[in-house]
């Protein structure tokens, strides 16, 4: 899924930026938090 516009991460280089799925595949990888999702993380 693909979300260019209305993508809250900074990271506008990734190359997963826009890219919902294949960010938080990547993230879990790494074992890390995904932008969008620090609050909910927190929680």
């Amino acid at each position: 899924m693909c979300n260019k516009v209305k993508c809250m991460c900074p990271a506008k280089d990734c190359e997963n930026h826009g890219d919902c799925e294949k960010c938080i595949k990547a993230h879990l990888g790494k074992k890390t938090p995904v932008f969008c999702m620090k609050e909910t993380e927190r929680k």
